[in-house]
């Protein structure tokens, strides 16, 4: 099974790194595959919790994700993984916000998956409990956009649905208390991050992160809508996407700025921009579809606005 081997290459990487079996634990998708869910695998999505001080580099107090800085062992090696596996890993270092570091070990348990390999993973009502505390404790209300809610509504429904016909009573409990919050978090929450009004068709406004001395960039689009468009044509460019993932961080270096749709300032392209140092605008909604490849733009690094140029 593909998601072994994954997982048995994902475990020798992080013992390279000096982590022990106790330091982290996999969650989400590949956690609840384990548990004998058959869910499918968002794009070989790797969640991973882990303690941030075991991590061998320094971690932003606030960060929501982190990865391995550039020029460094640590980072030849999750770029070496990526390309072996064709998965992407999303380290969230733990304590963060509602979830203590004692989830790694509290609800989990450790799986043998081979002769000599080990991981740690999540039982599926302890994982849909943590989620269930971010909702509760408003911690989606500035940094996750509504799609971040859209998909957690869909995986609790869609969970639950395989857990009644299993006879789960646990993680159906799990379920209904997670769709509970989410419709109250909805309900409560209809504003949609950094929307501005009374502005250009042709232009958009977000939020700035990484450097942000370069008052004014300018460059041509490049629109990454699959991995064939992220391995071609981003050097000197714009990066422009609906969001990044772990797998875009090698190409993000070459970019000379990022535009997503989603994301917050805590999001995995805000993360990446401030470690790489490349200027990005995160939350602008809709520039993959306003923008196209060869689009020239401007970006006001300071503000967060992104004009089309004639």
């Amino acid at each position: 099974m593909w998601i072994r081997g994954t997982l048995g290459i994902l475990g020798k990487l992080l013992d390279s790194w000096g982590l022990q079996i106790n330091d982290w634990c996999i969650v989400s998708e590949y956690a609840w595959r384990y548990n004998g869910y058959r869910y499918p695998v968002r794009l070989r999505h790797i969640d991973i919790f882990v303690k941030k001080n075991k991590l061998p580099w320094k971690v932003l107090p606030e960060a929501e994700s982190t990865v391995p800085p550039s020029a460094t062992s640590y980072f030849k090696g999750y770029i070496s993984f990526m390309r072996r596996t064709r998965a992407d890993m999303h380290l969230i270092p733990l304590p963060a916000g509602p979830t203590p570091v004692s989830c790694i070990i509290d609800g989990s348990s450790v799986t043998p998956i081979s002769h000599d390999q080990k991981v740690r993973v999540i039982r599926l009502d302890a994982d849909i409990q943590h989620r269930v505390a971010i909702v509760r404790n408003c911690a989606l209300s500035s940094n996750w956009g509504p799609q971040k809610i859209l998909r957690w509504k869909k995986d609790f429904a869609n969970l639950q649905a395989i857990a009644r016909k299993r006879n789960d009573t646990a993680v159906v409990r799990a379920c209904n208390e997670g769709l509970r919050y989410l419709r109250i978090f909805s309900q409560s929450n209809t504003k949609t991050p950094y929307a501005i009004f009374n502005i250009p068709s042709d232009t958009l406004k977000g939020y700035s992160v990484g450097i942000k001395h370069q008052e004014i960039i300018r460059g041509r689009v490049h629109v990454v809508r699959n991995a064939k468009d992220l391995r071609r044509g981003l050097s000197e460019a714009i990066l422009v996407a609906s969001k990044t993932t772990p797998m875009f961080t090698e190409y993000i270096q070459k970019t000379r700025a990022v535009i997503t749709d989603e994301g917050g300032i805590l999001s995995h392209a805000a993360t990446i921009a401030r470690e790489l140092g490349v200027p990005c605008i995160i939350g602008t909604q809709k520039a993959t579809k306003i923008f196209k490849t060869g689009d020239r733009v401007e970006i006001d690094s300071i503000h967060g606005i992104v004009k089309k140029l004639k």
